[in-house]
């Protein structure tokens, strides 16, 4: 996962399953509302332009355990992308729901709080949901699922490689994944791990018999009695 660290001491990473972006300051505070790029209530700036599509879910994350007013925290939200007040790409709103957020309907936040990021991710959606990388269409001659990709020729070589290869190399269609299930003949003696207790009968340390949650170490083992 790359990242670079802002002066504010917060790392901005993005991966496949997670976006994440740092939520611009001025003078220690917090660039929310009046205090965000173009002054409108409710409005969240971001110190780089993100890449959110309006509606999908996100967190909003107090590096200091401490978000704004409006707001809790480890709550998933919906972004508001465009609308009024959001004038660039770097601004967004937040919302309670999907349906709010598609209607522009805002939560109101000021700009309390710590260090502030606004991450989404894939964990929090399901597949279908927006901002997740698996899709469905099912509209024209085409329906199924697909996986959204990169669109930049450096960050993705499976469609040029598909287009080179053909359906000489590849066939009009591939081949039907599928997985099978094979049953566990073996016997309970043979899928259960057994280990011997053995109490020294005599010794200078004086032993004990087993009991519930008792460690046994070992040749640098941790072993639980349950």
């Amino acid at each position: 996962m790359d990242g670079s660290t802002t002066t504010d001491g917060i790392t901005l990473q993005q991966s496949t399953s997670e976006k994440s972006f740092n939520v611009k300051r001025r003078s220690g505070i917090n660039s929310v509302g009046a205090n965000s790029d173009g002054g409108n209530a409710n409005v969240i700036t971001f110190e780089t332009a993100h890449n959110f599509i309006n509606g999908e879910t996100v967190r909003v994350i107090g590096e200091t355990g401490q978000v704004p007013d409006g707001l809790e925290s480890n709550t998933i939200y919906n972004v508001i992308t465009s609308g009024s007040g959001i004038s660039t790409n770097t601004n967004v709103k937040l919302a309670k729901t999907l349906n709010d957020a598609l209607n522009g309907e805002a939560l109101t936040i000021n700009g309390n709080g710590g260090l502030l990021k606004v991450v989404s991710r894939v964990s929090d959606k399901n597949s279908g949901d927006i901002g997740h990388p698996i899709q469905y269409i099912g509209t024209g001659s085409t329906t199924g699922w697909y996986i959204n990709v990169s669109t930049a020729a450096t960050e993705n070589t499976l469609y040029s490689t598909i287009v080179s290869l053909g359906t000489t190399d590849l066939g009009a269609a591939t081949p039907r994944a599928f997985i099978n299930r094979r049953n566990d003949n073996r016997g309970s003696n043979d899928t259960l791990y057994r280990v011997r207790y053995v109490i020294p009968a005599d010794g200078t340390v004086t032993a004990r018999p087993p009991v519930e949650r008792l460690h046994l170490t070992g040749n640098q083992h941790l072993y639980w009695i349950n």
